[in-house]
């Protein structure tokens, strides 16, 4: 196989984003990403980040290339992750993602990072990306969102699959909790 035919196969699973250490793992070196390149069969997007010119484009490449750039430990989340699944009528201005580590690499004004922890059963993905769970989106987001708007998300959440019928119940009792 060739290392454009092992750049696209991976690529073609993220969005056509392939990172450095990506191809290093499939035995392509760094220095072939930075050939394709120069021959225009990808695009570089930062640092150690690269795009296939010809994939095409989706409505996650976007949220892609953010979680990609940050790299390792990086998950949509909040606002962003009820936005992707049509839950509470929110429409974030930032893509809000959270990292489990520091965050170095300088990104658009239009992305908001937060560091914290990321248990076990609150990681997921939206179309191969990782992020935070509905559940922990909706905690997180609980006392950004209107309570009418908060409740009927749950609901949605919980008829779609989104949730369990106990994390539905629990989010519908912290609301009552605090509401009252």
């Amino acid at each position: 196989m060739s290392y454009r035919q092992a750049v696209r196969e991976i690529a073609q699973n993220q969005h056509g984003f392939i990172t450095t250490s990506q191809a290093k793992a499939a035995n392509v070196p760094a220095v072939e990403l930075r050939k394709l390149a120069y021959r225009g069969a990808l695009e570089n997007r930062g640092y150690g980040l690269y795009k296939i010119i010809d994939m095409p484009a989706t409505e996650f490449d976007q949220f892609a290339e953010i979680i990609y750039r940050i790299g390792e430990g990086a998950f949509l989340a909040g606002e962003t992750v009820l936005a992707l699944h049509d839950l509470a009528l929110v429409n974030p201005r930032k893509i809000n993602v959270i990292a489990t580590k520091r965050v170095r690499t300088k990104l658009p004004k239009y992305v908001t990072v937060t560091t914290g922890a990321i248990g076990p059963d609150e990681a997921t993905t939206i179309d191969g990306i990782p992020a935070i769970t509905v559940d922990r989106a909706l905690r997180d987001c609980k006392n950004k969102i209107m309570p009418e708007r908060f409740k009927a998300a749950v609901y949605e959440a919980k008829i779609n699959g989104y949730l369990t019928k106990t994390e539905a119940t629990q989010l519908l009792r912290a609301t009552k909790k605090s509401s009252g």
